[in-house]
């Protein structure tokens, strides 16, 4: 099983390669284990290329909150969810 950390660093690759069902598994794994601000925002992209619009904008959501409450404030965080603006992009 992989731990959280590889899955997220996984889920990223497969983000950058445009490979939305890789992406999807890698941080939803990642998810089971740690309730991870990027794991969401990843999460998120990646529905939203599968057409999965609602559970896409819940997974920002849930990264944004996630990122604001761990005080990081900075960069893309700032961007409200769904923005579709990402470092993915």
């Amino acid at each position: 099983m992989l731990e959280g950390s590889d899955a997220l660093r996984l889920g990223q690759a497969a983000l950058r390669k445009a490979d939305w069902p890789t992406a999807k598994a890698c941080f939803e794994s990642c998810l089971l284990l740690e309730d991870d601000p990027e794991a969401h925002d990843g999460l998120g992209i990646a529905l939203w290329w599968l057409i999965e619009i609602q559970a896409a904008h819940q997974q920002r959501t849930k990264a944004f909150i996630g990122f604001k409450n761990n005080g990081n404030t900075g960069g893309r965080q700032e961007l409200p969810p769904g923005s579709g603006v990402s470092r993915y992009s």
